[in-house]
């Protein structure tokens, strides 16, 4: 599934890479949780809640974290290139 994702905050770090200089202020992103990152109850951990602030950091991006606000989600997509993968 994935979760549209809206970035309320993201670290100066966030800028170094290609993929997470997207994780701007204010920018809706899509996260797709794949079926290796699932937890027992198929879902995957972060994927917030939402109109609730939850706190990101991202693995490949050394001091690349911030908060983002889940807007929906959807069942069966793929996100486009350069997108957010729960791991």
């Amino acid at each position: 599934y994935c979760v549209y994702l809206r970035v309320k905050q993201a670290s100066a770090a966030c800028k170094v890479k290609l993929w997470s200089a997207q994780l701007v202020r204010e920018r809706l992103v899509c996260a797709e949780c794949q079926g290796d990152a699932m937890t027992k109850s198929d879902r995957c951990a972060g994927d917030g809640l939402e109109d609730v602030r939850t706190f990101w950091t991202a693995a490949s991006a050394p001091s690349c974290h911030g908060t983002w606000v889940r807007e929906l989600s959807s069942e069966r997509c793929r996100c486009p290139p350069y997108s957010v993968l729960f791991v």
